[in-house]
């Protein structure tokens, strides 16, 4: 938060219009502070004000840890942290591609359409609103996939069943939602570079 007020302070000091060179340095500052505090990301850029406490840090930490395993109880919005999460890398990361396996595609539909499409791009999240509203992410739903294209960078985002047929796909991030359902032969046929 310090960063932020020094931003702001900044802003009203200056004087003359920043060059070329200056901006390009501010982005590659900005970007690297963002990737390594998506807490901060969420709640500043995204315009998530609502986030409470220990949803902030679950956040932080699925952003800087290698493997991040939650479990927790009814309500405490793990579909709508995993959805945010996915957002936050395709934002983040340009034409990084996000894998979540469900258990079902009823299950991975259902994801997308209400925590993703009506959710957060429906409200939650001004900036991602606006870009929803704008035509800068669209939500796709077929019979072989559900997805979310991020058509400014390049990301996307591919909800799958947890079948054979989708340990071809690579991600940048993979999320395996309601893991404890999961068959473990089909995990380690997923990701086999993840299991133990």
């Amino acid at each position: 938060t310090e960063l932020i007020r020094e931003r702001k302070k900044a802003k009203l000091k200056r004087q003359r219009p920043k060059t070329k060179e200056e901006l390009e340095e501010q982005v590659i500052d900005w970007t690297d502070f963002y990737r390594k505090n998506w807490d901060i990301y969420a709640k500043y850029e995204l315009g998530m004000e609502s986030l409470h406490i220990f949803q902030l840090f679950m956040i932080y930490f699925m952003g800087i840890c290698n493997y991040f395993f939650l479990m927790c109880g009814r309500g405490t919005g793990k579909s709508f942290l995993t959805s945010l999460c996915a957002f936050i890398t395709c934002l983040l990361y340009p034409k990084s591609t996000v894998v979540i396996t469900a258990t079902t595609k009823p299950t991975a539909r259902k994801m997308v359409k209400n925590k993703m499409e009506k959710e957060l791009c429906g409200g939650f999240s001004p900036k991602l609103k606006y870009l929803y509203d704008n035509g800068y992410i669209k939500f796709k739903y077929s019979e072989e996939e559900t997805s979310v294209n991020f058509l400014f960078n390049g990301s996307k985002i591919l909800v799958l069943p947890e079948v054979e047929a989708s340990a071809g796909e690579r991600a940048t991030l993979l999320i395996f939602e309601e893991v404890r359902l999961s068959k473990q032969n089909i995990i380690n046929r997923i990701s086999p570079a993840y299991t133990c």
